[in-house]
């Protein structure tokens, strides 16, 4: 199945691509009667503006990468379901891995969300996980990545979350499990 494109709709209607990029974005330097055509002839062709081609432009995904050993658990079940919540409100996309405890697995997890351009990662490191020197590198280069759970004690999480001074917070006021109240800070991320 071919997809109606922003081009296709330009030829139809003779006019610059840029102009039906300008109408879909609202922006003020289009007339009002151009706009409406362009967005009525754009339906009746079936277009829709490519969600993936706009967050590129943005350069931010509204995507964010969590990792955990397993879903069965109830405990990150819970979790998930609480980061779910805070970060639907907020217009971003929840993507979902499992380890199934295998150290291997979790790294090909975090390299695959890392090459699908997430904004973040929430990691839920496996038992035998050998991995925190690529998460700080990672983070070294300015990814923001958050910890829960298991963490060697030589890898503080305070280390990853740098921003907690400066109160950059990725999920305030959440109710995560046990009937307690958590706070997480997301460097770069501001929701």
């Amino acid at each position: 199945m071919k997809h109606t494109t922003i081009k296709d709709v330009a030829k139809r209607l003779n006019v610059s691509i840029s102009s039906v990029s300008r109408a879909f974005n609202d922006k003020y330097d289009i007339k009002k009667e151009t706009k409406e055509l362009i967005l009525k002839t754009a339906e009746e062709m079936g277009y829709h503006p490519n969600p993936i081609a706009q967050k590129l432009s943005q350069k931010k995904t509204f995507n964010i990468g969590i990792v955990v050993p397993e879903f069965v658990n109830e405990y990150y079940s819970e979790i998930i379901i609480g980061i779910q919540e805070v970060f639907i409100s907020h217009g971003y996309q929840v993507l979902i891995m499992q380890s199934d405890e295998n150290a291997d697995q979790e790294l090909a997890n975090v390299k695959t969300l890392i090459n699908n351009m997430v904004d973040g990662l929430i990691i839920a490191p496996t038992m035998e996980s050998n991995n925190m020197n690529f998460y700080l590198k990672q983070y070294q280069k300015g990814y923001p990545i958050v910890f829960m759970g298991r963490v060697e004690e030589s890898y503080q999480p305070q280390k990853y979350c740098s921003t907690i001074k400066s109160g950059v917070s990725l999920l305030p006021n959440t109710s995560f499990v046990n009937n307690t109240k958590k706070y997480i800070t997301f460097p770069g991320i501001k929701i």
